[in-house]
Order: C-alpha cells, then sequence, then structure tokens
C-alpha cells in the first residue's frame, strides 16, 4: 500500500474537524497536516452543494487518496471512506444475518436504490410481504434490510427487506403463541373460508383453522351455512404446534361449554317446491275427481287387481282372455244311451 508523507497511507481512513467549507471544497485539521475533500467526493450526489453537508467545527471521517494537492494537503474521499465502511457492514451482516439500516435515495426500475455507504438495490418484490404500488412513498425513509447478493469486484449489493419482515413475524407470533393454551376460549374474527373450514383470527398475528366439523352441533356441508368473513365468533382452542404455527379451534365446544351461543341452524325444513310458470303443463290431479266437462278418464282409469291376468295367461285378440295354458279342460261327458243307440244302428 502506497504510503505519503508522516505517514498516510492510500486508502486509509482519517477523521479531523472541518475548519473551512465552499462551494468547492471542504477542508480539515488532521492535526500536523490540512487534508482536502473536494465537492466530487463528499457524496454520492455529487451535485449537491458541500455547504449543504458539512459545516465548521463537525467531525468528518474520510479516506486518503494517493496523492497530495498543490498546496501540500493530503487529499481525501469521504466518498470511498463510507464505500470501505459499508463493506466492511455488508461482509459482517452477511455472517451475523443482522439487518442493515440504509436510506432510500431514488425509485428506479424494478425497485429502489438504497444508500448505505453505497448504493444498494432493494426489489420491489423484496420491499414488504405484500404487493407495493406507490414506490415513491418509500424515498427517504430509512429501511433495515438483510444482504441477498454482494459482489466487491462489480459493486453490486442486493438487499431484502421481505425475508427480515418474515424473520420478524415469525417471531411475534411465536411469542404470541407461546401466550396461549388449550382449552382456551377466545373472541375471533373470521378472515376466510374454505370447503374444509374457515380461518379466524383469534390474535394481532395469529390466524387457527376451525375445521367444518367443528363448526355447528349438526352437520354442516359448507361453512358458509354457518359464518362468512367479518363474523365475530367464540372458539375454543383444540390443538397448538407451535413449530408449524398452527392452530386448531372449534366453534361446536365453545357452544357445548356454554361460553358461546350456538350459530343458527339453516332453515331447510322452509324449502319448497318452486310454483310453476306460466307455461308449466299442470297435470290431472286424481284426488279431484272425474273432470265434470269431459267426463271420466277410461283410458287412463286404473285396472282393478281381479282383472289383471296373470303371468301364465295367453291373449288372443278375438277372444281375449283364454284358460291357462297348463291345464286341460275336462272332456264334456257323454250320454250311455247315445252311445247303445249308435250301435244298434
Amino acid at each position: 500500500m502506497p504510503v505519503l508523507a508522516d505517514g498516510f497511507a492510500s486508502g486509509q481512513i482519517v477523521s479531523g474537524k472541518v475548519v473551512s467549507v465552499d462551494q468547492n471544497e471542504v477542508v480539515v485539521d488532521l492535526g500536523d497536516r490540512q487534508g482536502v475533500i473536494n465537492r466530487r467526493h463528499l457524496t454520492v450526489e455529487g451535485r449537491t452543494e458541500p455547504t449543504d453537508l458539512v459545516t465548521v467545527g463537525e467531525e468528518v471521517e474520510a479516506a486518503v487518496l494517493v496523492r497530495e494537492d498543490p498546496k501540500n494537503r493530503v487529499v481525501l474521499s469521504r466518498t470511498w471512506a463510507a464505500k470501505q465502511r459499508a463493506w466492511q457492514a455488508v461482509d459482517a451482516s452477511t455472517a451475523s444475518g443482522e439487518p442493515l439500516r440504509g436510506t432510500v435515495v431514488k425509485v428506479v426500475k424494478g425497485g429502489v436504490l438504497v444508500d448505505i455507504g453505497v448504493r444498494a438495490f432493494l426489489p420491489v418484490s423484496q420491499l414488504e410481504l405484500r404487493h407495493v404500488d406507490n414506490l415513491g412513498s418509500y424515498v427517504g425513509r430509512e429501511l433495515d434490510c438483510l444482504v441477498a447478493e454482494a459482489d466487491r469486484t462489480t459493486d453490486k449489493i442486493v438487499l431484502t427487506r421481505r425475508s427480515l419482515l418474515r424473520r420478524l413475524d415469525r417471531q411475534r407470533t411465536g411469542e404470541l403463541l407461546a401466550g396461549l393454551s388449550e382449552g382456551q376460549t377466545l373472541k375471533g374474527v373470521v378472515t376466510r373460508l374454505a370447503d374444509y373450514g374457515a380461518f379466524v383470527r383469534v390474535l394481532d398475528r395469529v390466524e387457527g383453522l376451525v375445521h367444518v366439523s367443528e363448526l355447528a352441533e349438526y352437520r354442516v356441508h359448507l361453512p358458509e351455512e354457518v359464518v362468512i368473513p367479518g363474523d365475530e365468533v367464540m372458539v375454543k382452542v383444540l390443538r397448538i404446534d407451535r413449530r408449524r404455527r398452527r392452530v386448531d379451534l372449534s366453534v361446536n365446544q365453545a357452544v357445548q361449554y356454554g361460553e358461546a351461543s350456538p350459530p343458527p341452524r339453516p332453515d331447510l325444513e322452509g324449502s319448497s317446491e318452486p310454483e310453476p310458470g306460466p307455461d308449466a303443463e299442470i297435470g290431472p290431479n286424481p284426488e279431484a275427481g272425474p273432470d265434470p266437462e269431459t267426463g271420466p278418464d277410461l283410458e287412463n282409469a286404473p285396472v282393478p287387481m281381479t282383472e289383471v291376468p296373470g303371468d301364465d295367461a295367453e291373449f288372443t285378440p278375438d277372444a281375449g282372455i283364454t284358460v291357462d295354458a297348463g291345464l286341460v279342460p275336462a272332456e264334456p261327458s257323454v250320454d250311455p244311451t247315445e252311445g247303445d243307440s249308435t250301435e244298434d244302428h
């Protein structure tokens, strides 16, 4: 590493008090020597006026560049010092998993730029747990983020805030679940429905499932028969899976223990057949008797059981019903006297 006079090395981070500020540079007292920071080395926003960034008497930090100016002052760079500090923080955050804090400075395509000492990119998909429409509202805000990607050779840093929010959400949920106990009765609000049950929010960030079989003491086919989103219900905690952050709830058991009112039973008996429309065909009412205008309907009249033939009866067009085919009729009786008279002839 090159070393300047008085032991200053290139890239070394030094600090001193500002002794003068004008529109082009800032002069810093380094003890035995003076240092100078040109306006383009004050901030990544090179067009910002030095008087807007520092004041006389303020302590500043800067990195030593490999040169001196004509006035024998050490040339310094505040941006280089910030960059070194930023990469140190990035390395530490990557190793420990602790968040970095930075300020959103600009909206770009696909996300925002965050100043963490250097510019880092925060994609819009990693900004919140939910979709974000107005990125401009984040400009100027300080955000805590985690490092998703970092490459020193290209000075590329990609941040994520979503992962941090999810981690914090799990921590808060775990703390809330620690205060729950099985058998506890709570008031909740139905948030959404599924074919298999209703989800109920019982605490700030905790939702539990009421299975369709636990919605009422009678059989429920679909949750919307009993509840809709927005309904307030009393539920009993059945089971808690803290590792998977799942809570099973029951409306029915809260009712059985007298801690809630039963949900209204759906009116299944009140349903009636729809009335026929004006074009519907209405058949005759067999209990109303024959129509006085047309007389009895002989064609469709019921046949008495005594007149219905058996399965082994034969039908002929002319004779109608004949004797059973399996029976042989008796032979007609013969007068013996007639037989004798014939032989006499």
